[in-house]
């Protein structure tokens, strides 16, 4: 029995490739594919949108990602990869979170 359901738009050529991969590498049979419209409302283009059966949470974006990924055995390790924060502030942090300024204020 699939653990989560993905949905996507069939007339988005990305999300169907997508799904072809997942089909091809679920070999276990935990991911269910569906082109219908879900209740949350129709999927955009280049988008999923994942329910999970045993919350019964509805995941997008990165978080659907993520799912499916932890629910594929070959992809397993890079969802788990996309738990961990990649996004570096672009100025410096000094103490307490306060942005530290290179030039020293006369």
């Amino acid at each position: 029995m699939a653990k989560i359901k993905v949905f996507y738009n069939a007339e988005c050529p990305a999300s169907c490739n997508i799904v072809r991969m997942i089909n091809h590498h679920d070999w276990v049979g935990q991911v269910n594919c569906s082109s219908k419209i879900p209740r949350i409302g129709r999927v955009p283009l280049r988008e999923l949108a994942v329910f999970e059966f045993k919350t019964r949470r509805w995941y997008t974006g990165i978080y659907a990602k993520r799912k499916i990924y932890l629910h594929l055995p070959l992809f397993y390790l890079l969802g788990l990869l996309l738990y961990l924060p990649l996004h570096r502030p672009r100025t410096t942090l000094g103490i307490n979170g306060v942005e530290r300024h290179e030039a020293a204020v006369r």
